[in-house]
């Protein structure tokens, strides 16, 4: 795969998905549990249920591949860099909050979708704080639950 395809992939994805992406290496064969601890030796924390699936949303995109089941591989660019980096745009200048007349309806396009994903990467951080909390206030239901059992038979 071209590098400038594996970058427009990467770009598709979620921010949760970059990060368990980036501890994915090239030249390994890495197990599930060799991944989770590279998030968490990153300092993320990360639901089981969320990272697989990132896994799949990955394994979907061909951005790794499952060589041995449970063990994953990040997929490399095909092409040298070299031929890329003459390929690749000089900076593009930042963003215009407002709309611009007579645009250039893919330059439009390309903004609003800068601004997408920028808000689906929000929406998803938003998400895993309310599992994170969900799942504390489940524990903590637990233990006020064997609490009063206790209480109720001394």
């Amino acid at each position: 795969m071209k590098a400038s395809r594996l970058r427009f992939l990467e770009r598709g994805q979620t921010s949760i998905a970059k990060k368990v992406l980036s501890c994915i290496p090239l030249q390994q064969v890495w197990s599930h549990h060799q991944i989770l601890d590279e998030i968490a030796r990153s300092g993320s924390r990360m639901d089981v249920r969320i990272f697989d699936g990132c896994i799949a949303a990955l394994l979907d995109a061909g951005l790794i591949k499952e060589p041995q089941r449970r063990n994953y591989q990040r997929v490399g660019p095909s092409q040298p860099e070299q031929q890329e980096e003459e390929e690749a745009p000089v900076a593009t200048p930042a963003p215009q909050l407002g709309p611009i007349p007579n645009a250039d309806p893919l330059v439009r396009l390309g903004r609003l979708a800068e601004k997408l994903r920028g808000l689906a990467d929000e929406i998803d951080d938003a998400a895993l704080s309310i599992d994170a909390m969900k799942n504390a206030n489940a524990a903590e239901l637990e233990v006020i639950k064997q609490f009063k059992l206790l209480m109720g038979k001394v």
